[in-house]
């Protein structure tokens, strides 16, 4: 590492148009460094490398992920809940908005499969950041702040917060093969367990979960707000 990061400030030196990749490793984190490389063009292609774009995949991608974490630890210790998968509520059983992003989630998950199948991995990570992003955060955690602070009841509760829990270690498991580190660390973290993410089954997509008139109600729904806030 020592005798690389040398050659790598002797080029950026002598040529002017070489990143270091030290620098930028101690910067912004191997993680967010790989996950742009991956999602700014698809493998083999030239790269222009621009910082800025570097620090938008941090503040964008993996700030809203570490914050949705940390919300789910906050507010489940606040309330008390504790992920128990024996007896969780089953998704039948759950509010309509639980229903949809499950749905969604499995939805993901399989399109996630089939591009990783054929390797593209561009593809696949840019479809993880826009479901963190734009599905996870941006819609569902907002539209059930108050779900998960006030709970109608211990069902309710349950179902929030099992329904949370199921995202981020499936969200997790989708972007430890590009971001090997921060997905281990929150991982083990949120399960309370030795055991890595990287010894770990990825779960499979199930069909049966998937509701596409739902997803195209609530899709529908969400371009009605969002051409109201415009």
């Amino acid at each position: 590492g020592h005798i690389l990061d040398k050659f790598a400030k002797k080029m950026s030196k002598s040529l002017g148009n070489v990143i270091n990749p030290f620098e930028m490793f101690d910067k912004h984190g191997a993680d967010v460094l790989r996950w742009y490389l991956l999602t700014v063009s698809p493998i083999g292609t030239s790269k222009l490398f621009n910082e800025d774009e570097l620090r938008d995949v941090r503040n964008k991608f993996f700030d809203t992920l570490i914050n949705t974490y940390k919300f789910y630890v906050i507010y489940s210790e606040l309330t008390g809940f504790k992920d128990d998968k024996a007896n969780a509520v089953p998704v039948s059983e759950r509010s309509e908005i639980d229903k949809w992003i499950i749905s969604k989630l499995n939805s993901v998950k399989k399109e996630y499969t089939e591009l990783m199948n054929y390797y593209d991995i561009t593809r696949a990570a840019r479809l993880v950041s826009d479901f963190t992003i734009d599905e996870v955060s941006n819609w569902y955690v907002r539209r059930n702040r108050k779900r998960f602070r006030n709970p109608e009841n211990e069902n309710d509760k349950n179902s929030a917060y099992q329904t949370l829990y199921t995202l981020l270690e499936d969200i997790l498991k989708m972007v430890a093969p590009f971001s090997p580190f921060i997905s281990d660390k929150l991982y083990m973290s949120l399960t309370d367990s030795d055991t890595s993410i990287h010894l770990t089954e990825f779960t499979p997509f199930d069909e049966a979960s998937i509701n596409e008139p739902l997803e195209k109600e609530m899709e529908a729904a969400q371009t009605i707000v969002y051409l109201v806030r415009s």
